[in-house]
């Protein structure tokens, strides 16, 4: 399993348990992504909390589904962040082109 390194940029809602944050990534060409979803798929040391200033760095974890070279020689992964956790960008896309700097190999808690 490989994660996608994210950026963790508000808190959205404390009102259950475990609450609920804003994190968001950049694809190959630029565009911005959002995810809201529950810490638990970002945080497994649950250091995510209302009082904590943002933004914070945090992973999801995703599946290589491929793999090629940009124009530049560098390296692309497309990802699929829909498993393990069923996650999805806010408009509901879950299969993204990233450069491979933003995967590393998951570390398992």
């Amino acid at each position: 399993m490989k994660s996608l390194s994210v950026t963790v940029t508000e808190f959205v809602d404390s009102s259950s348990y475990p609450g609920w944050v804003r994190a968001v990534f950049k694809d190959v060409n630029g565009k911005e992504w959002s995810i809201v979803d529950k810490t638990v798929y970002f945080d497994v040391y649950e250091t995510l909390q209302p009082d904590v200033i943002y933004p914070q760095s945090a992973r999801i974890e995703c599946h290589i589904i491929g793999e090629r070279l940009d124009q530049n020689n560098r390296q692309i992964f497309t990802i699929d962040i829909s498993a393990p956790f069923l996650l999805e960008a806010e408009d509901g896309t879950t299969i993204f082109d990233i450069y491979s700097e933003l995967i590393e190999d998951c570390e398992s808690a």
